[in-house]
């Protein structure tokens, strides 16, 4: 063979080696953005477990239950922890809405009618 065919052949061999370079990374790319969601709404899920735990857990459930039905009653401890309790929601709800709206998550909408408003 000729130098020149040589030539057009390693040129046809760098090509495609590019090609396959670019196919690889985009499906890099894609699993990465798979797992960066799943972690996201693994943490969400936890977050809203541990909400749900603490309210339903024995001391606080009965101060929550205090603050709906005689809140002018509340001492200020237990002010303390129902406003520490509707924080942790509130940022919750925040963070799950900022994902459904980037297309991320999709539970802020469940959240919020569980949960509270938003």
């Amino acid at each position: 063979m000729k130098f020149k065919e040589w030539n057009e052949i390693a040129e046809l061999v760098g090509i495609a080696a590019i090609v396959a370079l670019l196919v690889f990374v985009g499906l890099q790319m894609r699993q990465d953005h798979v797992f960066a969601r799943s972690e996201l709404g693994a943490g969400s899920f936890e977050s809203l477990a541990s909400l749900r735990q603490e309210m339903t857990g024995s001391e606080f459930a009965a101060v929550y239950a205090k603050m709906l039905e005689q809140p002018e009653q509340l001492t200020t401890t237990e002010q303390l922890q129902v406003n520490a309790y509707l924080d942790a929601a509130k940022v919750l709800t925040i963070r799950e809405c900022y994902l459904l709206r980037r297309g991320i998550f999709e539970e802020c909408t469940v959240f919020v009618r569980d949960y509270g408003p938003y």
